[in-house]
């Protein structure tokens, strides 16, 4: 029963995937015959990404929600498609840190659902505090990870990930860090209608 769930889990999460891709192909296309500068290279090697959820369900035996995993589908397609491939960090003003507040929200997000997990795992409710924490803390981690990648990336094979320096480092963590405050604000505000309503 299990493998049956998490077998129709994974088929689910490849075709949100799919769909994504279909629609980054059209869009590559669609640009490229309006006579933008489509880089094909990246738009291509970065539809890999949107597998992301799948793996991690196959790896972790565990499921991702379809609100999250399209929410996932979005933000690798406003950073790796619109930003990188179809020149959008250049083209569109602050488009970089939006995609970084976004990723705030989305990984914020994320901490919550391993916390929701552990919760179910020790059978036990974790304090909010705890729980608010991790939300605030991953997406930190992660834009930390991030922009030591960006910053090899710069160094190893010459690419222009950090063209602003030490500023770029830090506003897109400011950036990731508001995201994390918004998506911490939001589910503050829905835990206590929620209580209220049980109340």
């Amino acid at each position: 029963m299990a493998q049956r769930m998490k077998a129709h889990a994974i088929r689910h999460s490849l075709f949100i995937a799919l769909l994504f891709q279909i629609a980054w192909i059209t869009s590559g296309v669609l640009c490229a015959l309006s006579g933008m500068d489509v880089r094909w290279g990246l738009l291509i090697a970065n539809l890999f990404t949107l597998w992301v959820p799948a793996l991690f369900i196959l790896l972790t035996h565990s499921t991702l929600s379809v609100k999250f995993q399209v929410g996932f589908a979005v933000f690798i397609t406003t950073s790796s498609l619109i930003g990188s491939a179809l020149g959008g960090y250049g083209l569109i003003p602050n488009w970089d840190t939006l995609v970084h507040v976004y990723s705030g929200i989305l990984l914020a997000w994320f901490g919550f659902i391993v916390a929701n997990k552990v919760e179910l795992s020790i059978k036990k409710e974790l304090p909010l505090w705890f729980k608010n924490a991790v939300a605030l803390m991953t997406p930190l981690a992660f834009a930390a990870v991030w922009e030591m990648y960006e910053y090899t990336s710069d160094t190893l094979w010459g690419t222009a990930m950090q063209a602003g320096g030490l500023e770029d480092t830090i506003v897109d963590m400011q950036a990731a860090l508001v995201g994390a405050v918004i998506a911490l604000v939001v589910s503050s505000i829905w835990f206590l209608k929620r209580r209220r309503l049980i109340s």
